[in-house]
């Protein structure tokens, strides 16, 4: 068991089978099990492995352990942008023997990390924290928080993306933070998109959504940490992440950013409807509708581009994901029918 206290004695079946853990419905997995803030010892091991054990010997315990002070290990980058308002990038390293549960959240926020590195005149400050969960989200907090508290528009905590069976988003306690409402707009039109509530928190978001924070912050995963088979296991293993899922996870946060740095609230440049067939976005005669149609999205999204809705609220209103609406948003920019601001405009 992880974090176990030493050991060395002779006890019963009966005694040891109290300080084994395994799962039975499931023989060939062996459980990941911890003891972080009680002393306590313990074995972990596959169902199989327990029902081996003599009933009628006497067994021999011994764990070499020691608890020692030392110092946590976390670590952090900022990419200082125009703005000191903040976007935030978190995962954890505390038990990188899970696949999914942990290495999946490193690997994904790394590519985030040099995905940012490699822009050039960011508008935001982008800020990233790899440290133990919890205890690692209260020290950062603790180190930051009166900037946490003035700068931050966005954070995103980072967990279980490796896997190919879902897109889930636990959103912040009172799920309407420009966070959840980006999250959203990235993944609400996915196959398999699953919405969580702050109730079914478990994470980071428990420390920075805390009572008298309550930050702008929710959770990303594929399979929600707590909510497939392999978790917590030697299940959660290598063969059970998949290189195309963690590349979707990256694709899918990567356009978040996209989105944030072009500028999140959209204004028509005209008072009225815009001249569409000007554009060839619209026929000259009524006499067939094809062209018509195919454009009809990128007309209702200029129809919502009033300067006090973002592009993320825009998304939902017309039932698109965030990589179609940045595609029309790009269009719009780039033939003058809209202009993007990084601010509210009232």
């Amino acid at each position: 068991m992880q974090f176990s206290k030493s050991i060395d004695k002779k006890i019963d079946y009966l005694s040891l089978k109290k300080k084994i853990f395994f799962i039975a419905k499931k023989p060939n997995a062996i459980p990941y099990v911890y003891s972080f803030y009680k002393k306590d010892w313990g074995f972990c091991m596959t169902y199989k492995q327990f029902q081996k054990l003599n009933k009628k010997n006497i067994y021999h315990v011994k764990i070499d352990s020691a608890f020692n002070k030392g110092v946590m290990p976390t670590a952090e980058a900022k990419f200082k942008g125009r703005s000191e308002k903040e976007i935030l990038f978190s995962t954890y390293i505390c038990h990188p023997s899970m696949a999914n549960n942990e290495v999946s959240g490193m690997v994904v926020t790394n590519a985030i990390l040099k995905y940012i590195s490699e822009k050039r005149n960011l508008f935001y400050t982008y800020k990233f924290l790899l440290a133990p969960e919890t205890i690692g989200a209260i020290a950062y907090i603790n180190k930051y928080k009166k900037s946490l508290v003035k700068n931050l528009i966005a954070g995103f905590n980072i967990s279980c993306v490796g896997d190919d069976k879902a897109f889930s988003l636990l959103t912040s306690k009172d799920n309407n933070s420009l966070a959840d409402l980006a999250l959203k707009a990235a993944i609400f039109k996915k196959k398999k998109f699953k919405q969580f509530s702050f109730l079914d928190r478990g994470s980071n978001e428990r420390q920075f959504c805390s009572p008298l924070l309550n930050l702008p912050f929710c959770n990303f995963s594929r399979s929600l940490y707590d909510k497939y088979e392999e978790y917590h296991s030697s299940l959660d293993n290598m063969n059970f992440i998949k290189q195309e899922a963690l590349e979707e996870s990256l694709d899918l946060l990567v356009t978040i950013i996209d989105a944030f740095e072009i500028g999140i609230y959209p204004k028509s440049n005209f008072i009225f409807e815009p001249f569409y067939s000007k554009y060839n976005l619209y026929p000259m005669n009524c006499f067939g509708s094809t062209k018509k149609e195919k454009n009809k999205k990128l007309r209702d999204f200029v129809a919502y581009c009033d300067g006090t809705k973002n592009i993320f609220e825009i998304c939902q209103i017309i039932d698109l994901d965030l990589t179609e609406v940045l595609k029309i948003l790009r269009v719009c920019k780039n033939l003058k029918i809209v202009s993007t601001y990084h601010s509210l405009l009232k």
